[in-house]
């Protein structure tokens, strides 16, 4: 999953694992959870899927999926 939280909101992996899973089957939860700092979107406003699948991959390649702290991005 790619999130992006406001600052200083304090959530984190685990935080983000449990509100999914209150609402989706536990097959659906996401193993990888990828911070960013904004959400890119397309002139319609759509959230822009091939771009969070492009920031998935790449942190899963990267091998810092996970990570804690938010990741900059576009």
């Amino acid at each position: 999953a790619v999130v992006a939280a406001e600052p200083g909101t304090g959530v984190d992996v685990d935080g983000v694992r449990a509100a999914v899973r209150t609402r989706l089957a536990g097959y659906k939860v996401p193993k990888h959870v990828v911070f960013v700092s904004e959400i890119q979107r397309s002139p319609a406003g759509k959230a822009r899927y091939e771009w969070a699948r492009e920031v998935a991959l790449a942190e899963l390649r990267s091998g810092h999926s996970d990570r804690q702290e938010e990741t900059s991005w576009r």
